[in-house]
């Protein structure tokens, strides 16, 4: 199990240009620490109109929707061979691989070491050359300096609005 956090963290530290110790340091303070105050708040967030209910819907929607998330995001054909588990696949404006994690509800610091660990799955496979999008509802103020730490998470809130329309047919 060592073995495997080591490997890890020797993947986050490669990717973003921190020591080993740096790493280390840096994921110890964020277990330690419960919640962290005075965070700005989460900024780009973007709003879905369209009355949905289910997970798939949402995924549809947020394809659809590319543009409100960021310019120049282009679904995949495909997902990158090696790559799985991510909501949307896409190309950004550079042309670099952004993969986008859809969640619903308030991601805390506990779901950051799930995150941390797909992070370094998908590096393992692409090294250098993506980048996620994790969109949720909120965020805890937690996981937002959590995630500040790796520049290859970028953090944006969505809402849904939902419209019940009727009409008398008897």
């Amino acid at each position: 199990m060592l073995e495997f956090l080591d490997r890890k963290i020797e993947l986050i530290s490669e990717n973003d240009g921190l020591t080993h110790d740096q790493t280390v340091d840096i994921l110890a303070a964020i277990a330690k620490t419960p919640l962290w105050r005075g965070i700005k708040a989460v900024p780009d967030t973007f709003r879905v109109e369209k009355g949905i209910a289910l997970e798939v819907d949402i995924t549809d929607s947020a394809k659809e929707n590319l543009a409100r998330i960021e310019a120049g995001l282009q679904v995949m054909d495909a997902p990158p061979d090696g790559v799985s588990g991510f909501e949307v696949y896409c190309k950004d404006a550079d042309g670099k691989i952004a993969l986008i994690e859809l969640r619903s509800g308030t991601l805390s610091d506990t779901a950051f070491g799930n995150l941390v660990s797909r992070v370094a799955d998908v590096r393992e496979v692409l090294g250098k050359h993506f980048r996620i999008i994790v969109l949720a509802n909120d965020f805890t103020p937690a996981f937002v300096k959590a995630a500040s730490q790796i520049p290859s998470l970028k953090l944006k809130k969505f809402s849904i609005k939902t419209d019940i329309k009727t009409k008398d047919v008897s």
